[in-house]
């Protein structure tokens, strides 16, 4: 079994793929001049950007500075998962400032200019998990205490505790299309109030927000 960092990295890191992904495809079929579906559309970027932000922070004030102080022969891999954060947040702030204009009015010049910037965001951020699952999760294994993994998940869950709707939309995102096994690993993980809150309500949750985030163009 893999360790709960890994796992944890791992199934996170998937579902922040699957969204930003998808976003080329959900800007591409809003018709032109339609702003209410640029709304929708550019509600979902900043909601998926909005949980890269507080995921990356956790990582930024609790993985980096530990890793730093205990493994110094690994500093280089360290500062470089730095400098990717510092460049996703720009490329975060480009995309989120095109969404805004094409919210606005759903122009077409407007929707290209969003597009060139989410797929600049997708490339920096599929280089950035894909180097931090390879160089910088052996670290945390070796380095960090269970709890301290553990406080960092917590701090990166923050967001989504204080928007318990949005919390179970992105439990949804996590848990789409993965095993019963990994299902059951990952909701096992999280608080029993979480759990009881995603039996209650995540899965029909998650597929009214998917109706209206995919839904037909007017």
């Amino acid at each position: 079994m893999t360790s709960p960092a890994a796992f944890e990295m791992a199934i996170v890191h998937r579902a922040f793929r699957n969204e930003l992904h998808r976003l080329p495809e959900l800007i591409d079929c809003v018709r032109e001049g339609d702003a209410r579906r640029a709304a929708v559309v550019d509600a979902h970027l900043k909601f998926v950007v909005a949980v890269l932000h507080h995921h990356h922070s956790a990582e930024d004030d609790l993985i980096w500075p530990k890793l730093h102080a205990r493994a110094p022969l690994h500093d280089s891999d360290i500062y470089r998962m730095e400098d990717a954060h510092r460049t996703i947040a720009a490329a975060v702030d480009r995309a989120k400032a095109e969404g805004s204009a094409w919210a606005k009015s759903g122009a077409l010049s407007a929707a290209e200019r969003l597009r060139t910037a989410v797929d600049d965001l997708v490339r920096c951020v599929d280089a950035h998990l894909e180097e931090e699952e390879r160089d910088v999760v052996p670290l945390i294994d070796e380095y960090l205490t269970e709890a301290e993994w553990k406080k960092a998940t917590v701090r990166g869950a923050s967001f989504l505790r204080t928007h318990p709707r949005l919390g179970l939309v992105f439990g949804g995102c996590i848990l789409e299309g993965v095993s019963q096994e990994d299902k059951d690993r990952f909701l096992a993980g999280t608080p029993p109030a979480a759990r009881l809150m995603w039996r209650l309500a995540g899965t029909r949750t998650y597929e009214r927000y998917c109706a209206r985030l995919h839904g037909p163009a007017s």
